[in-house]
């Protein structure tokens, strides 16, 4: 059982994974990367990003 304080746990997209997901390009991905509208996290020379921060970034741009 879950309580409120409890995270989600994390699920962990490589770049390429990210890219599709968003359904965009490698170039687009870096530049959000780059604007910091996205969080990369590099490990052992590959990139990550967590997909319930896409998420939580994609839900907050609607609102705008």
């Amino acid at each position: 059982m879950k309580t409120q304080n409890e995270k989600p746990q994390r699920k962990w997209l490589a770049k390429k994974e990210a890219m599709k997901y968003l359904s965009v390009s490698q170039r687009t991905i870096e530049n959000y990367v780059n604007q910091g509208f996205l969080c990369a996290y590099q490990l052992g020379g590959k990139i990550f990003f967590d997909q319930n921060e896409i998420d939580e970034k994609i839900s907050m741009s609607r609102r705008i």
